[in-house]
């Protein structure tokens, strides 16, 4: 699982301002570190929740960050910190501690990233332009017959560039040998997204796109669509 909200925190406020409301971004991650056939065979930790600050300190064009001490409040002490821009504390980011997550009935590591936007955003040396994430991608699994000794890396590219610009992801999830398949063959599948920034796609959008796929595979790598 690897979730992220941007929204509005509210905290109390002194004097005649009784609250105060802050814009932050958070990111919660749990479970395996991958899925695909090549990915790490590990949970995901607070080091990938390092990374992920990293990348969003990076892209929001902030340097100077640091990490601090220990936050309070459910954080574990030997795998959390503070985040620091310019020494000022901007957010936190670590595993929770596994006393509150075993109370919650989460199985496994749970690493948090929540930093406050405005303060980046006041400390960014950038000007940052935004877009929506596409929200309905179409999936597809496919699967693909090929020579033994056909690499995959050549399949995944040759898959990428067919699909163009509609395709927004592609992972290689499984290799077959044996089986129904004739000899010196093997499968690999792919999980494929497909998507456009301005508008849900449809079927036969997505479908014109699959065609393209297995029309590129067949002709420069001798594959074939695995049907079932």
């Amino acid at each position: 699982m690897a979730l992220f909200e941007v929204g509005a925190t509210f905290r109390l406020g002194v004097d005649e301002e009784p609250f105060v409301q802050l814009r932050k971004a958070g990111a919660v991650l749990c479970g395996p570190a991958g899925t695909g056939w090549a990915a790490d065979r590990r949970d995901l930790d607070a080091l990938d929740a390092k990374a992920i600050l990293e990348t969003l300190l990076h892209d929001l064009g902030v340097s100077g960050w640091s990490l601090g001490d220990v936050p309070q409040g459910p954080f574990h002490p030997g795998r959390s910190a503070q985040v620091l821009v310019e020494d000022r504390p901007v957010g936190v980011m670590g595993e929770i501690h596994p006393r509150v997550t075993q109370g919650l009935d989460i199985e496994g590591r749970v690493a948090v990233v929540v930093v406050g936007l405005g303060s980046l955003l006041t400390a960014s040396e950038r000007i940052v332009a935004l877009r929506d994430v596409p929200r309905f991608p179409r999936r597809r699994d496919l699967a693909f017959v090929l020579p033994e000794d056909t690499p995959a890396g050549d399949v995944q590219r040759a898959l990428e560039e067919a699909g163009a610009e509609l395709l927004g992801a592609c992972e290689l999830f499984d290799v077959f040998r044996g089986g129904s398949l004739p000899p010196g063959t093997k499968s690999l599948a792919f999980a494929v997204d497909f998507r456009a920034p301005d508008r849900t796609l449809t079927d036969e959008e997505a479908q014109i796109a699959v065609d393209r796929i297995v029309e590129r595979l067949a002709s420069e790598l001798s594959a074939t669509l695995r049907a079932g």
